[in-house]
């Protein structure tokens, strides 16, 4: 299995491939081409941009410890319905707990309310504890992926304006 170098998904089989960059789609392909100009850029060069930006102040509540990207994981269920999502916040690990907490409760209380939420449900909660359990030592691949993504089109923006 391998992971999509512009969205992050895990998938399998066919990928689209540009130079030594994986995709998920052609349309990830698309748009993550914008990652090649980061072989023109010194990796520490990258790695400072990612610690700049794990070094601002949590958006959510002011904090002055790093920030990252934390996912909690939640699914609701009734009757004949069920829907299950992963939501991405760029906040301190404190927070990002507070996120996780809230949907391993919301998936708690509905989530297994349909044969499919019976299935689903556990592996939201572990989910979420896992995030929960995690260490913020070092910034997760979501963030990484996300500030190279913004580095590099800020890279080509200012290239275009000269």
């Amino acid at each position: 299995m391998a992971v999509c170098d512009y969205c992050g998904t895990t998938y399998r089989g066919g990928a689209a491939v540009h130079g030594k960059l994986r995709f998920c789609t052609h349309q990830c392909r698309d748009r993550g081409k914008v990652l090649e100009v980061l072989d023109y850029v010194a990796p520490s060069i990258v790695d400072e941009e990612i610690e700049r930006v794990r070094s601002q102040p949590c958006p959510e509540c002011g904090g002055l410890t790093s920030v990252d990207i934390h996912k909690s994981h939640r699914i609701w269920s009734a009757m004949v319905y069920t829907t299950w999502k992963t939501e991405s916040h760029f906040c301190c690990q404190s927070c990002g707990r507070k996120h996780q907490l809230k949907s391993l409760a919301f998936s708690g209380l509905l989530g297994w309310w349909m044969p499919v939420g019976f299935l689903i449900t556990p592996f939201q909660i572990i989910r979420n504890v896992k995030g929960m359990l995690r260490r913020g030592n070092n910034a997760s691949d979501d963030l990484q992926r996300s500030v190279r993504i913004n580095f590099a089109q800020r890279i080509l923006e200012q290239a275009s304006r000269r």
